[in-house]
Formats: structure tokens, C-alpha cells, sequence
């Protein structure tokens, strides 16, 4: 009696890419989503509609990371704080708050996007079926 070797190495690659790519994406859109609830509810002033509808992620399969944030120019003043063109009354410019949003809204959630990974890799590695 024999005993033979089923080689599953390919399937079991090609499993943990999809998993990546799935779990990456994943993580994407949540981000966005908790990202722009959060520039919507966690400030006292605001945050810009037009900076929440550009937020937007982008999944480099090479690196296996996701990069989540804007392309408005003014996100960077918004998020890093700036000095505002405003005056007060004494002439003195005021400088306007910091706002991170991105900083606060992943930072704060690091179990969510540990959760979605765990999901899509339990997901896409199940050889059972």
C-alpha cells in the first residue's frame, strides 16, 4: 500500500494573495467609512464636505498595505493645523487647530482592521470545501 503527496503549495499561495487583497480592501473601505464618520461627529467645528467626499484608499499589492487619505491640497492643513488668515481684533493671525482625522480615525480602530484581516484570511484558506 502506497502513500501518495497532494502538493498544495500553488493553492495555498494563491489563497493567501486573495486573502491579502481581499483583507486589504476590506480595510480600505472601512477606513473611509470610520474615517469620514469621524470628520462628520469627533470635532467641534466640522470638517469640510468636500475634504470628506475625497477621501478615498488605494491597496499596493506589492507592499501589502493599504493607503488611506485625500488629494485636496487643503487636507493637510486641516488635518496638521495652519495658520488662518484671519485676524483678531488685535491683528494678531490666528492659527487654526489641528484636526487629524486620519491619525484619530485608524489609530483608534487598530482591532477593526486586525478583525478584517483575521475574517478574510479565515475565509479564503478554508481547504475544506
Amino acid at each position: 500500500m502506497g502513500v501518495e503527496f497532494q502538493d498544495n503549495r500553488a493553492a495555498a499561495r494563491a489563497a493567501m494573495e486573495r486573502a491579502k487583497l481581499s483583507a486589504l480592501t476590506a480595510i480600505g473601505m472601512a477606513a473611509v467609512e470610520i474615517t469620514a464618520n469621524a470628520m462628520r461627529q469627533n470635532y467641534d467645528e466640522p470638517i469640510q464636505q468636500d475634504l470628506i467626499d475625497d477621501l478615498d484608499f488605494q491597496v499596493n499589492e506589492t507592499a501589502g498595505t493599504v493607503d488611506i487619505g485625500n488629494r485636496l491640497g487643503s487636507s493637510s492643513q486641516v488635518h496638521n493645523g495652519a495658520p488662518d488668515v484671519q485676524e483678531d481684533a488685535s491683528g494678531d493671525v490666528q492659527e487654526a487647530a489641528a484636526r487629524p482625522y486620519l491619525r484619530d480615525a485608524l489609530s483608534k480602530n487598530a482591532d477593526i482592521w486586525k478583525e478584517i484581516a483575521k475574517e478574510h484570511t479565515d475565509k479564503e484558506m478554508n481547504f475544506d470545501d
